[in-house]
């Protein structure tokens, strides 16, 4: 359900819970009569306060307006007693603690589609299936080119913006790879907390292209406006086997094995000492499965099965 409809749900029960509270029936009907003058008088600010915010819908005037009300109200109504107390504490749990919730919930969950959409497969009627190699690039973008084109794969290195430069770029490239945004200086611990300015300079200062890879696959409110603002699509992944952190190679590949299907985003990382050893088992896996990789073009892109 929409927040905004959420939200005005909650506003209307409450509202209706303290009129209860405090005025005998036949008040309500007078209300009633009276509502048209009513929302005269409370709009008027609302709109006036509106165009000198420059914002002429009113949304935001009304949004800090009634939430304004709405916390004066519950606050008062929950030193009362009675059962509008328990709504009251209710309401202020509804407009301190859920808004708390609902952020990290998506913020912290890897391909959560909550704060916008995360492609996390593509659309194709063969077992095909897209590799996806984070971190680079690194002293062993060689030699992993080299296995690449042994097997004849495809790829595309979501690249931090510290470590790459003009040639490295171009030898990944010249294979037939493509290139992604993984962020300018990868700050994986923080970049979920970013304020929006952070997070606009760590996208800015990557390397250009439309694919963004956010840090650990963490994000928050700001990432996807500044995607928006650049026609760029945010890449999650379908399956992943945690290679970045784990060296176990066996293990990296009975997380990702029985996660694959037509269409899948498989996520590797390199640069470690292990990297190598993990994408060639995993490589050779899906092939064995008859799986081959390919590059999808951008209409195939999707954010759910």
């Amino acid at each position: 359900m929409n927040r905004y409809y959420l939200t005005s749900i909650a506003y209307t029960i409450a509202t209706a819970c303290y009129l209860a509270a405090v005025l005998p029936w036949r008040w309500w009907l007078i209300a009633l009569t009276i509502a048209p003058l009513t929302s005269i008088v409370t709009h008027t600010p609302m709109f006036i306060l509106g165009l000198l915010l420059g914002d002429h819908d009113n949304r935001k005037p009304q949004t800090v307006m009634m939430t304004a009300l709405m916390i004066a109200a519950s606050a008062w109504f929950a030193l009362q007693s009675g059962w509008v107390h328990y709504v009251a504490w209710a309401m202020l749990a509804f407009l301190f603690v859920l808004p708390h919730v609902l952020f990290l919930y998506p913020t912290l969950v890897a391909n959560s589609q909550l704060l916008g959409p995360v492609i996390t497969c593509f659309e194709t009627r063969e077992r095909e299936l897209w590799l996806t190699i984070d971190d680079g690039p690194a002293s062993d973008t060689p030699t992993l080119l080299d296995l690449l084109d042994a097997r004849g794969v495809r790829a595309t290195f979501f690249v931090k913006g510290t470590l790459a430069d003009e040639a490295g770029l171009r030898a990944i490239t010249d294979r037939g790879h493509t290139i992604g945004n993984h962020s300018f200086s990868h700050p994986s611990g923080t970049f979920w907390c970013l304020g929006p300015r952070a997070i606009e300079r760590e996208i800015e200062r990557g390397v250009p292209s439309p694919l963004f890879r956010a840090p650990v696959g963490m994000k928050n409110p700001f990432v996807h406006p500044v995607l928006a603002k650049r026609g760029m699509r945010l890449i999650g992944w379908t399956a992943r086997g945690f290679d970045g952190t784990m060296s176990d190679v066996e293990r990296v590949v009975s997380r990702v094995v029985p996660r694959l299907a037509p269409g899948a985003i498989v996520v590797m990382h390199q640069g470690r000492e292990w990297s190598l050893r993990c994408i060639e088992r995993v490589i050779g896996e899906a092939q064995r499965l008859g799986y081959r990789f390919v590059i999808p073009d951008d209409g195939a892109l999707k954010t759910k099965r």
